[in-house]
C-alpha cells in the first residue's frame, strides 16, 4: 500500500531548504558571520493548484527559503527505519554549503509569493505558490478512527519523496490533533498524513526521530486536516514572506526550535530560557509545557516541573511520556505511590514502553526497600515480585536489554534470599506455638 500511496503523492510534495544563521562562535564578532550557516530540510504539499500548507516550524527565522517540487527524483520505494536513522543520525541540519547542494531542475523551482494565511496556534502556514502543481484531497478528520492506518510522507533532498506507515492513537487538543504511532522523521515535518484512500487527514508536525534508540517511545503528532481546511477558508491578501517573518508569534516558533536544540545539547538553561521566550511570544504554543517540564527536572526544579507536566497531560491525556516523566517529579517530591500511579497511566496508554518497564521496575525496588525496612516482608516480595514482571516484558521486547537482564537477575536473588527468610520465619513461628 505504502509504494503507491508514495507514487500517488509524489506530484503534489514539496520540498523545503530553510537556511539560517546561527550565533557566532564564542570571541567572534557578529560582523564576521555574512551568510548562513546552515540549511534545515522540510515537506510541503499542495492543497490548491497555487497553494501549498507546511507547518510554520518548516520556514520561520530562515533568512532564505528555497521550495522544490519533490518529483525531480525518483522514488526508491519504502524507505526502512535504518535508511532514515543513517540519514537523520546527523540531525535534519548540515552546514551550508551552496557547492555540495543538489543540483536542481529549474521546471522544478516553485515561487513563493508570499503567505496567504497562516494559524500560529496550530503551527500551519499557507503559501501562495505563482507555479502551479497537484493538490491532495484533504479528508474530514473528525472521520479518522483510532487505529486506522496512516502513511507519513516527506522529502528526503537525494532521493525525493519518502514514507512510512503507522496508525491513530489518539485524538487531543478537541480532536485538532493527531497522536500517530509511528516514529517520525526530521525530513517529514510539514508533510502530508494520508489514509489508505490517499486522502489527507493531517500534517506532520514533530516528534520522536528514527535515530532514538527506545523504538517504544515512537509517535508523530499531527495537525489535523480540518484544520487545513480553516487555513484555506481564511486565505486573505498575501504577506510578503519577509513581513510574515517578524510576527512575534512566528518568530515564537523560531525561537522553540532553537530551545529543541539547546536541549537535545543538555544546555539546559538556555533552554528553559527560550521555552519561555517562545511562550511570552506566543502563548498558544502548549506543547512546550512538556518539553520545559522535562528541563525543570534536569535542574531539580521538581515543583516547576509538575506544574509544567500537569498542564501537558491536560492538554494530551495520551502522552505517555509526560506521564513518566511526571512520576519521575512526584517520585522526587516523596510522593511514591503517585509515581507508580502515573507510570500504570503511561503503560496503560502505551503497554509497550520500554523507559516505562524498567521505571517502574526500578521504583517497586526501592519501595521494597522501605517495606524491608518496616518488617513488612509480605508487601516487599509482592513489589520484587512486579518488577521481576517488568524486567522480564522488557527483554521480551528488546532481548539485548543489557540494563534489564542486570536488574532481572538482581532482584530474583533479593526476591529467593527474602522467600528463605519467610519460610525460616514461618516455621520458627508454627514451632512456637
Amino acid at each position: 500500500m505504502l509504494p503507491q500511496i508514495l507514487e500517488n503523492s509524489r506530484e503534489s510534495i514539496v520540498s523545503f531548504k530553510k537556511a539560517v544563521v546561527d550565533e557566532p562562535p564564542f570571541l567572534l564578532e557578529p560582523d564576521y558571520v555574512t551568510g548562513p550557516t546552515r540549511v534545515i530540510n522540510g515537506t510541503g504539499f499542495f492543497v490548491e493548484p497555487d497553494k501549498v500548507v507546511t507547518t510554520i516550524d518548516v520556514i520561520a527565522g530562515g533568512v532564505e527559503i528555497t521550495a522544490n517540487l519533490s518529483n525531480q527524483f525518483e522514488t526508491q520505494g519504502v524507505v526502512t527505519p535504518h535508511d532514515i536513522s543513517r540519514r537523520t543520525r546527523n540531525k535534519y541540519n548540515r552546514p551550508f554549503d551552496t557547492q555540495n547542494l543538489p543540483q536542481i531542475n529549474e521546471d522544478a523551482i516553485l515561487t513563493i509569493e508570499g503567505v496567504a494565511a497562516f494559524d500560529p496556534k496550530n503551527n500551519l502556514v499557507l503559501l501562495k505558490i505563482a507555479e502551479t502543481g497537484t493538490p491532495l484531497p484533504l479528508e474530514n478528520s473528525d472521520t479518522v478512527q483510532i487505529d486506522e492506518p496512516v502513511y507519513v510522507l516527506g522529502h528526503f533532498e537525494d532521493i525525493g519523496a519518502v514514507g512510512v506507515a503507522g496508525k491513530v492513537e489518539s485524538k487531543y487538543r478537541n480532536d485538532t490533533w493527531l497522536q500517530i504511532k509511528v516514529q517520525f522523521f526530521s525530513a517529514a515535518c510539514g508533510g502530508p498524513i494520508l489514509n489508505t484512500n490517499n486522502e489527507v487527514v493531517g500534517i506532520a508536525a514533530f516528534g520522536t526521530d528514527f535515530f532514538v534508540e527506545d523504538s517504544s517511545t515512537a509517535f508523530t503528532r499531527a495537525v489535523s486536516s480540518n484544520l487545513i481546511k480553516t487555513l484555506l477558508a481564511n486565505a486573505e491578501k498575501v504577506i510578503p514572506l519577509t513581513q510574515w517573518q517578524k510576527y512575534s508569534r512566528v518568530r515564537a516558533h523560531a525561537v522553540e526550535i532553537e530551545a529543541d536544540e539547546n536541549s537535545e545539547l543538555y544546555d539546559t538553561e538556555e533552554a528553559i530560557k527560550g521555552y519561555n521566550n517562545a511562550l511570552k511570544l506566543n502563548p498558544d504554543l502548549v506543547e512546550i509545557y512538556a518539553k520545559r517540564g522535562l528541563m525543570k527536572t534536569r535542574i531539580g526544579n521538581m515543583r516547576g516541573a509538575l506544574v509544567d507536566l500537569n498542564k501537558a497531560i491536560k492538554i494530551n491525556p495520551q502522552n505517555f511520556i509526560a506521564y513518566n516523566n511526571r512520576a519521575s517529579t512526584k517520585g522526587a517530591l516523596g510522593d511514591e505511590y503517585g509515581l507508580l500511579d502515573d507510570l500504570n497511566q503511561a503503560l496503560q496508554i502505551n503497554p509497550n514502553y520500554i523507559i516505562g518497564h524498567l521505571n517502574q521496575g526500578q521504583a517497586k525496588c526501592q519501595i521494597a526497600e522501605f517495606k524491608i525496612d518496616e518488617e513488612d516482608i509480605d508487601e516487599a516480595q509482592q513489589l520484587y515480585q512486579e518488577a521481576i514482571d517488568h524486567f522480564v516484558k522488557i527483554l521480551e521486547l528488546n532481548p539485548k536489554h543489557s540494563l534489564a537482564r542486570r536488574r532481572l537477575r538482581f532482584v530474583k536473588r533479593i526476591l529467593k534470599k527474602l522467600n528463605t527468610v519467610q519460610k525460616k520465619s514461618n516455621r520458627h513461628n508454627l514451632l512456637n506455638s
